[in-house]
């Protein structure tokens, strides 16, 4: 497996942190405090995932991260609960006929955020 680099873009405006970074294989990359702001921090990675514990001194939030083959990302991040991070994102939507699955070249599509009261129900 060829090494790539990871720079990751923590954007913390709660409070400071303990980040663990571990490999896919479960070896730990790096240990850091995050304090307030925002912080950079690059690591080489070998596998093709990498978790992130962040500890606070209340709670625990896990994330993981699934890599691309790029020799090296730049991926930004927030651990803040109920706050958004904005990105310039580009996807690709193909949409397909429902009962013949041809290809659908004009449509309008409406994205609505859905509160968690309502997946409750």
């Amino acid at each position: 497996m060829s090494n790539r680099y990871v720079i990751l873009n923590i954007i913390n405006s709660f409070q400071p942190f303990s980040l663990k970074i571990i490999s896919s294989n479960g070896i730990v990359i790096k240990n850091q405090i995050v304090y307030l702001g925002t912080t950079k921090i690059c690591v080489k990675i070998s596998g093709k995932t990498i978790k992130l514990i962040a500890r606070y001194t209340k709670y625990v939030s896990y994330k993981t991260i699934y890599l691309s083959n790029k020799k090296c990302q730049n991926i930004c991040l927030n651990f803040a609960f109920n706050n958004s991070v904005f990105q310039k994102t580009i996807n690709i939507l193909s949409l397909l006929d429902k009962n013949y699955g041809f290809l659908v070249n004009k449509a309008i599509l409406n994205f609505k955020k859905i509160s968690s009261n309502k997946i409750k129900e």
